[in-house]
């Protein structure tokens, strides 16, 4: 057990306050004669009690957390109807998964990222945006009438094949969910796949299963059927519509960790390209990246490497990576309430969770066997 673990996690990017390094170097002091196995089971246990505290708010029915750092898996289970498989709505962070099936598909040369879509898309014949444009969500998109309004698919289809761009200065970002939405179906019109199929067959290669809807929870409805109302009319679209379970989440982000789906190059990218005057706290697919307030801006811990990068999606699950350290955490959260933009008490007692779990995350770290993997999983 070594101490100058926080000179690495300084060295990484880390920004640590005074009292975390006092913290940690306790932590470590007064565990450094302990057996390893036993320090990671009290951590499950702090694990266990911060996600009982978090369910007993009342803004969540359920939760699914872990704490990976390198070979070592902590994840705690606790809720109502909630057991190893339940799969979560996880909203835009499906954004993160169409983001790397498009990298793949550029990288096999099926697409280029300086590509109009309009000249490869004959449908999106108003859309002169690039993918790397949309990607990046540049200048501004917009479409005639609001996808959720439509009444059927093939309407929903029309009004999104008639996007066009309103603002033609791309130095500036403008968060939406369009441009995924029609990323995801130039693929399918190019593939001649439904983007479901797609994107389901693609990463179940990988051992990343999705979407299986034997046991969903995690956005208010039981209908099997996603959050988001685009979605509910057109199914997995690129920007929502994944359900996802805990260890297929793990298996997600340990094969980005790895470069198994993404080049090193790439996944470091994630964390490079800031927004512009709007949104300072988010990047690339709308990823948030690392910002001076902490919480207050973004789910990307200032404690994390200076490459750390996370996704939160509107039902309120969370994604943080950290490629330096290897370093990720899952929060898969059945919520109560459908808006979580609006309840101010989800992000009252999310915050306080949040803060928690990243402590618990870096003693993790600090007492971190190299040559040891396990994974320890509590339910509660």
């Amino acid at each position: 057990m070594k101490v100058d673990k926080i000179t690495a996690l300084i060295n990484s990017g880390s920004i640590l306050s005074y009292d975390t390094i006092k913290e940690l170097k306790s932590f470590a002091s007064n565990n450094k004669n302990k057996d390893i196995d036993d320090i990671y089971d009290s951590i499950l246990d702090e694990l266990e009690e911060i996600g009982y505290d978090f369910l007993h708010a009342n803004v969540i029915n359920g939760i699914s957390s872990n704490i990976v750092v390198g070979g070592i898996n902590l994840n705690a289970d606790g809720g109502s109807r909630i057991w190893y498989d339940t799969e979560y709505d996880i909203a835009s962070i499906t954004k993160l998964f169409t983001l790397i099936l498009v990298l793949k598909y550029i990288d096999n040369g099926l697409i280029n990222l300086d590509d109009k879509v309009c000249d490869i898309d004959s449908n999106f014949k108003y859309l002169d945006y690039t993918i790397y444009d949309l990607l990046v969500m540049s200048g501004l998109i917009r479409t005639s009438k609001r996808i959720d309004e439509a009444n059927c698919y093939n309407e929903a289809v029309d009004i999104l094949y008639n996007v066009n761009s309103i603002n033609s200065d791309k130095s500036v970002n403008n968060y939406t969910d369009i441009g995924f939405m029609a990323i995801s179906k130039l693929l399918e019109d190019i593939t001649g796949i439904r983007y479901e199929d797609l994107i389901i067959n693609f990463y179940k290669e990988y051992g990343i299963n999705i979407n299986t809807l034997d046991d969903v929870r995690g956005n208010g409805y039981d209908d099997l059927k996603p959050h988001d109302p685009k979605a509910r009319i057109m199914g997995l679209i690129g920007s929502a519509g994944i359900f996802i379970n805990s260890s297929n989440m793990d298996r997600f982000i340990d094969k980005i960790i790895n470069c198994e789906l993404i080049s090193y190059d790439n996944l470091l990218d994630l964390s490079k390209k800031r927004f512009n005057y709007n949104h300072p706290n988010k990047g690339i697919a709308g990823i948030y990246i690392k910002h001076p307030l902490g919480i207050k801006k973004s789910s990307t811990p200032l404690e994390y490497s200076k490459y750390a990068f996370s996704h939160q999606g509107y039902t309120g699950s969370c994604v943080i990576v950290d490629p330096i350290n290897k370093i990720h955490n899952n929060i898969l959260v059945d919520a109560i309430k459908e808006n979580k933009k609006k309840d101010k008490d989800f992000y009252k007692y999310f915050n306080l969770y949040f803060e928690k779990l990243v402590l618990l995350t870096l003693k993790t770290y600090m007492i971190e066997d190299k040559e040891k993997i396990k994974m320890i999983r509590k339910f509660f």
